[in-house]
This record gives structure tokens, C-alpha cells and sequence, in this order.
């Protein structure tokens, strides 16, 4: 998976000195395996993706371990891996990078923290690249920059320019 999918691994033997597994059999799977990355790695591993998947590091401060493990740890690692398209994955801060390749699909995850230059940015490079923008959850919901109003559905309409409206209460 890490080779086909990049999506990560590792692996450690914590143990001071090492021997944690108790059969050699582990170590010479380990070592095969180490050679076998190092040759993949070693040739052209350049993608031709049209999808981008967006997601905040940083917007993970603002939500529940759950949420956090929900959107990044099962959707980014197994889900996103399995959609029968190639994607590469960036996070939101990578949108003004004029060294961002271009995209047919951008998929925001988790930005629901951003500032106006982040905003600015994505919609630049949206237009820019006449891309399609697929906003999971409250994309932008928190504004950092405006104390007065940060939590707001206001805030994911002006990013996204799609009609929202916060609800509160209980649901049957």
C-alpha cells in the first residue's frame, strides 16, 4: 500500500537493542521488504492524478479525537485509496504554492478553519484551474480572523457559494 497507494507505514522495534520480534523470519521480511521500497523509490514515481485531496492539519485542533480519527485516519488512509482514481493528497496551505501542480478535483476534507488569504487562494487556484470542489463537512465554518463572528454557516457560503444555515438543537 505504501508503494502503490502512498500511504504511509512504519514499523519500529522499541525495544533498546532491538529484538522485539522474537523469530528471525521477522527481521528477513523487514529487510525484504526495506530493498523492495528502496528499488520502487529509486524509479520514476511521478503521478499524472486528477484529483487533489485537500485536508488541514490544523482544523484538527478545533474537533474531537472521533472526528479527527473519522476524517483523516479512515477516510484520508483507506477510503480516498479506494475510489478507482489515482489522488494526491496536499494540505490547504499548499493551494498558493505556484509549484501546485493543477487538478481536475479538489477535495477538501477537513478545512474547517480558515483565514481570508486561505480562502483567497483556494478560490484563486479553483478558478485558476477550472476545477471541480467537493467540500466535506463545513468547509471554512471557523474564520479565525473575525472575533466577533468566527463559528458560522456565513463563513462556508462565502468560500463554497453554497447556501448554509446552522440549525440548533435536538433531533428526533
Amino acid at each position: 500500500r505504501t508503494i502503490c497507494e502512498d500511504v504511509q507505514a512504519w514499523w519500529f522495534d522499541q525495544l533498546l537493542g532491538g529484538k522485539r520480534y522474537r523469530y528471525p523470519e521477522m527481521y528477513e521480511l523487514i529487510a525484504k521488504q526495506q530493498r523492495i521500497a528502496k528499488e520502487a523509490y529509486s524509479i520514476d514515481r511521478n503521478k499524472r492524478s486528477d484529483i487533489a485531496l485537500i485536508f488541514d492539519e490544523e482544523s484538527m485542533q478545533s474537533i474531537s479525537f472521533q472526528s479527527t480519527v473519522d476524517m483523516v485516519e479512515l477516510f484520508r488512509n483507506y477510503e480516498m485509496a479506494r475510489i478507482g482514481a489515482p489522488c494526491d493528497q496536499y494540505y490547504h496551505n499548499d493551494m498558493s504554492d505556484p509549484n501546485m501542480p493543477s487538478y481536475k478535483m479538489y477535495i477538501f476534507m477537513n478545512c474547517l478553519v480558515l483565514t481570508e488569504e486561505e480562502r483567497r487562494a483556494i478560490r484563486e487556484k479553483l478558478k485558476k484551474d477550472g476545477a471541480l470542489a467537493v467540500w466535506i463537512y463545513a468547509s471554512g465554518v471557523v474564520d479565525p480572523e473575525h472575533p466577533e463572528i468566527r463559528f458560522s454557516a456565513e463563513h462556508i457560503e462565502e468560500l463554497t457559494g453554497i447556501k448554509m444555515k446552522e440549525e440548533y438543537g435536538k433531533y428526533d
